[in-house]
């Protein structure tokens, strides 16, 4: 235990009091004692939304349980391996989509691509379940229409993807499931934010953030493009300098989402690791003490 100089021991209130008169970030949770009421927040930036009045929470005010970081995402969940798998798959998926849009433009059948693409969005929907956990509703009750509907939307994108191969029904039903499934895209990152956030990783949580609010305006702008055709081909001379300048501009803003997301990703299942190894040492190094202490007193 550490030492308090006499004024850091004066300023500091009984420990009973101590959390229910501290002012908490409405954003982190973070401990403000002792910054200025007008003061960002020194662990997340938000700003108090008024003069004297700091935004709080009624659930992080409380004392987390030894080793927690949050009520909504706890370390045994984060380190569970249903939890840690649901991520990779999630990445892999993203991937994968990449992948077959790359595969697409130097020779693939519609009709084979909207199969692919359907595997990947159905691999996904099956995987966001295990990631998207009931303790999310915590703090927000409203939170649960996100969650269902990330479930639900990723779903009716493989439906919509299946159906865009199949002549015999229509592009009219086709086209109405996959818009369900890009809101569902859309919500399914509102969730992966969320959950970084609570696993402390702020830099991913803001680039999730940022892909949700740009996920619609970009899929829909790289849709409605003249792509994919059975083999993207360009023309010799100015013309296929033109074609190359159009090609860039309707397909590199759909990859670089992608990318972002998946590198934001690729931090979570990370975290999730590093934090199942520290679990597994503090429990080896519990378990030596422990044995030691009985050696010592046999």
């Amino acid at each position: 235990m550490g030492a308090l100089c006499p004024q850091c021991a004066q300023a500091m209130p009984p420990l009973g009091e101590r959390f229910e008169s501290h002012p908490h970030c409405g954003q982190c949770g973070y401990d403000r004692c002792g910054i200025s009421q007008t003061a960002p927040c020194p662990e997340c930036g938000e700003t108090p939304t008024k003069a004297g009045v700091v935004s709080t929470s009624s659930v992080r005010r409380t004392v987390l349980p030894q080793g927690e970081v949050s009520f909504r995402i706890s370390g045994r969940l984060a380190r569970s391996w249903h939890f840690r798998a649901a991520l990779l798959v999630i990445l892999w998926s993203i991937v994968g989509v990449g992948g077959t849009g790359v595969v697409s433009m130097v020779g693939l059948p519609n009709s084979t691509y909207f199969a692919v693409l359907a595997m990947w969005a159905g691999v996904a929907s099956i995987a966001v379940w295990f990631c998207s956990p009931r303790s999310l509703d915590i703090e927000r009750p409203l939170w649960i229409l996100v969650r269902w509907g990330a479930r639900l939307g990723l779903a009716c994108w493989a439906v919509g993807l299946w159906e865009a191969r199949q002549p015999t029904i229509g592009m009219g039903p086709a086209i109405w499931m996959q818009a369900g499934g890009a809101v569902g895209g859309v919500l399914l990152l509102a969730v992966l934010a969320s959950v970084a956030r609570e696993l402390e990783l702020l830099h991913s949580a803001r680039k999730l953030t940022t892909s949700a609010v740009l996920f619609l305006p970009i899929m829909l702008f790289t849709w409605i493009m003249p792509f994919p055709e059975d083999a993207v081909t360009i023309s010799e001379g100015p013309a296929g300098l033109v074609q190359s300048v159009f090609l860039l501009i309707a397909v590199v803003p759909w990859f670089w989402l992608l990318l972002r997301v998946a590198r934001a990703v690729l931090d979570m299942t990370a975290e999730c690791r590093w934090a199942g190894v520290a679990h597994r040492d503090q429990a080896s190094r519990d378990d030596a003490w422990k044995q030691r202490m009985q050696r010592d007193d046999d």
